[in-house]
């Protein structure tokens, strides 16, 4: 079997030791930026992989609209990017998913969309653009998720066998996160992926929805005129539905479009099971605030506590015992290997706990600093890779197609 596109880049959630025994000393990011891994976490290498955020005009969850979303990515990134991009991950799925297993993935997915309208027009606009079939792009957003997930199943059986993890690995067998938020309406994130994945960041806007993400297929950094969303994934830890579940892009800009608090989402996204496992985090313009881990055994609910709520990359409450499985209960050699996924959620919820403003600034401040921002070095590429912050009552989102500290944020906003 061969191995996938996204698969090569992104084989588990657990950030195994990066290949410092390795010969491999530059990577070249998605729009071909080559960046030579130099120097320390103090001094990383600080060559800028995107400098420019693209922001997509559309006319919103529409057939127009959907039609836009293809014409706008390709205008920034090549005259078939979007249809290259869908037809990738349907090529892949079909090496890694068996013919019933995709006819019962896009049933789950059809149906999801029968249920909202405006969804299944937005599609369907996206399909008409790109030349294919609804199906294929229901499978491309499916796909983001699917073939993610799918290769970190063999990454769970170990874990929770309590077999020995392989600690040696590349850091393009990454994905991670850092999601910080209070209930005053504000929401943020660093989307950390390995420098491969990097350089082809985007931001949709309508009047309903401005959405982010690294790919056409995952806008999981969103917001509407009442919520906001963001996610970390927990695969690594949690079982996961692959063809029974949905995309979670789709899923959330469903959720906070269709919905005007976080209670309201939270019923209607607990009726529905993801394609993977993740930890959503959610925001109101009117104080909800929470988060949900959320995977095919089930749906646990985190409310905020103090005003403020964060997550990284591990399920909230378990890092002794996973390091119990992993490193003989060694938590420092535990948040070593995944990334500081302990230290960023430690640093993060200080940081949060005590500030004084509570303020998307003070959030973007945060996003900038050590350990929370992660950069190239001489033994790591696995990086802030984009960043979000999410000012509901402002209406405005605030965008770094790179790392933060050197692109800064574009503010994206709703037109009044």
């Amino acid at each position: 079997m061969k191995t996938s596109f996204l698969a090569a880049a992104l084989t588990a959630v657990i950030a195994l030791p990066s290949f410092a025994t390795s010969d491999v000393n530059t990577v070249t990011s998605l729009n071909g930026v080559e960046v030579v891994l130099q120097g320390t976490q103090a001094e990383p290498n600080n060559v800028i992989v995107q400098a420019e955020l693209p922001v997509i005009e559309f006319d919103g969850l529409t057939f127009k609209g959907g039609q836009q979303i293809v014409a706008g990515y390709n205008d920034a990134f090549g005259a078939t990017y979007y249809q290259d991009f869908a037809k990738r991950y349907n090529d892949e799925i079909k090496e890694e998913f068996t013919a019933e297993e995709i006819k019962k993935a896009v049933a789950v997915n059809n149906a999801f969309i029968e249920d909202f309208p405006r969804i299944k027009a937005f599609i369907e606009g996206i399909a008409d653009a790109s030349g294919a079939s609804v199906e294929h792009i229901q499978l491309a957003f499916w796909a983001e998720d699917a073939l993610f997930s799918k290769s970190m199943l063999s990454v769970g059986d170990q874990l929770f066998d309590g077999k020995e993890f392989t600690r040696h690995g590349e850091d393009d067998k990454i994905k991670g996160c850092t999601a910080v938020g209070f209930t005053n309406g504000i929401l943020g994130q660093n989307m950390d992926l390995p420098l491969n994945m990097s350089g082809e960041s985007a931001t949709w806007k309508s009047d309903e929805l401005i959405a982010s993400g690294p790919s056409p297929f995952h806008p999981v950094m969103s917001m509407s005129r009442n919520m906001a969303s963001n996610t970390n994934t927990i695969d690594a830890f949690s079982t996961v539905a692959l063809e029974n579940g949905i995309s979670i892009g789709l899923m959330y800009i469903t959720a906070i479009t269709h919905n005007v608090s976080v209670d309201e989402a939270e019923v209607m996204m607990s009726k529905y099971q993801i394609a993977g496992a993740a930890s959503t985090t959610l925001a109101d313009k009117k104080g909800g605030l929470k988060t949900f881990e959320w995977h095919a055994n089930g749906f646990k609910t985190f409310d905020q506590e103090d005003g403020y709520i964060v997550h990284t990359n591990h399920p909230r409450d378990r890092e002794q015992e996973l390091a119990d499985v992993l490193y003989d209960g060694d938590l420092y050699e535990f948040n070593k290997a995944m990334k500081e996924t302990v230290s960023r959620y430690e640093v993060a919820s200080v940081y949060a706990k005590y500030d004084l403003e509570r303020s998307a600034g003070s959030i973007k401040d945060l996003l900038t600093q050590r350990p929370i921002l992660l950069a190239p070095t001489a033994d790591n590429y696995f990086i802030s890779s984009m960043s979000n912050v999410s000012d509901i009552n402002a209406g405005c989102q605030y965008v770094a197609p790179y790392r933060p500290d050197l692109t800064g944020y574009t503010a994206v906003c709703f037109d009044k």
